[in-house]
Order: C-alpha cells, then sequence, then structure tokens
C-alpha cells in the first residue's frame, strides 16, 4: 500500500511537471494559435497587452472565447528606459576628489543613467599634506 501511494505521487508530480511542456505540442505564439484545437467555431479576443520596458519584451496576449486558451505574441524590442526625477549618487565627492549623480532609470537590474552632474569635491580647512 505504501508503495502504491509513493508510486502514485510520482506519477502526480511528473504530470504536474510535463503539461505545461506539452500542451499546444510545445508551440507558442502564433503558431499554437493556428495549430489550437477546439470543438466548434472559435474567436481570439486581445485580453491583455503589455507594453514592456528597456528590461523586458512587451506582448498581446490573446483569449479563445470558446475554451479560454490563451497564447501571447512578444515584441521584437525591448522597450524605454523609465527614469526617475530624483538624482542618485553614482560617486561619492571626497576630499579633492569631484563625486558623480544622475538619473537612474527605475527599472530593476537596469543600471542606465542620464542627465550626470559632477559633484564638487568637499572641502577642509587644512593644509594638503604632501
Amino acid at each position: 500500500m505504501k508503495h502504491t501511494l509513493r508510486f502514485a505521487w510520482h506519477i502526480f508530480l511528473i504530470c504536474a511537471l510535463l503539461l505545461p511542456l506539452v500542451s499546444c505540442g510545445g508551440l507558442s505564439s502564433q503558431d499554437a494559435a493556428q495549430r489550437h484545437d477546439c470543438t466548434g467555431e472559435y474567436d481570439f479576443l486581445l485580453t491583455k497587452e503589455s507594453a514592456g520596458d528597456c528590461q523586458n519584451l512587451g506582448y498581446k496576449a490573446y483569449t479563445c472565447q470558446t475554451c479560454g486558451f490563451v497564447y501571447r505574441v512578444y515584441n521584437t524590442d525591448k522597450g524605454d528606459h523609465y527614469f526617475s526625477d530624483t538624482y542618485t549618487v553614482i560617486v561619492e565627492p571626497d576630499y579633492g576628489k569631484e563625486g558623480l549623480k544622475a538619473r537612474k532609470c527605475r527599472i530593476q537590474g537596469c543600471y542606465a543613467y542620464v542627465d550626470e552632474v559632477v559633484i564638487e569635491p568637499l572641502e577642509t580647512d587644512f593644509p594638503p599634506l604632501d
């Protein structure tokens, strides 16, 4: 009995992991829509649209109005950066060394900067050491 339950559990896990890989023959985008089998008439309706950003492709999601099958068509280019309105210090100024600040892209994982501004070096009343 214990072995039968264990075997059934393993079969369930294998099926659960393989199901997403074999749905619609592993096809995506327009190929999946062309090979979509649905009983009767069906229409695809645009149900979601994502513009994308500098790190992610945008897409359009279409849903079959008969059975609920969904496929996505991805854009071929990434979108734009979304720069912050405030400045971020990139290089801290030090005594005798300039710093740098700029507006950073807000998208996680993007390290693009724009509008770089030099920060004046820190001043001291002490004479420089030679």
